[in-house]
């Protein structure tokens, strides 16, 4: 009778074991999968960083060529005024 319930036990533990190794190789694969999201997440931050910085440049070429237009367009507009 304790051998049938030893061998019970025994078999219940191994299923148990069998279980918790799904459990861990599911995990590692979550885990995997977050690491692969979070180098994703990092390379797209750099990205949005160079981006940016390329935005704001534009935007500073863009308001010195307007302050350039405007003041050839007050230039002209006082030459016309003055003839």
């Amino acid at each position: 009778a304790h051998r049938q319930e030893f061998l019970a036990h025994q078999a219940q533990t191994q299923a148990q074991l069998t279980e918790l190794n799904g459990a861990v190789r599911n995990l590692t694969e979550v885990v995997h999968a977050f690491s692969e999201t979070v180098h994703n997440l990092a390379e797209t931050q750099l990205g949005l960083a160079e981006a940016q910085r390329r935005t704001e440049e534009n935007l500073q070429r863009l308001g010195e060529a307007f302050t350039a237009h405007r003041q050839e367009f007050l230039a002209h507009q006082a030459q016309t005024q003055a003839q």
